[in-house]
C-alpha cells in the first residue's frame, strides 16, 4: 500500500497482505486470555461515569 512513511519507530505499521501469510509479531499488547475482567468493568464503569 502507498502511505506516508513516519520516521519515528514508534508509530503503527500499516497491516500488509504478507503479514496475514507471516507469524505474527510480539504486539506488546497482553494475551486476550490475559485481560482482568475486573479491570474491564472498572473501565466500563469509568466511562459511563464520564458520559
Amino acid at each position: 500500500p502507498l502511505i506516508y512513511v513516519s520516521e519515528d519507530s514508534d508509530d503503527l505499521i500499516p497491516l500488509t497482505p504478507a503479514m496475514l501469510l507471516r507469524e505474527v509479531r510480539e504486539s506488546g499488547l497482553p494475551e486476550l486470555d490475559e485481560v482482568d475482567s475486573k479491570s474491564l468493568n472498572r473501565r466500563l464503569k469509568y466511562q459511563s461515569r464520564l458520559r
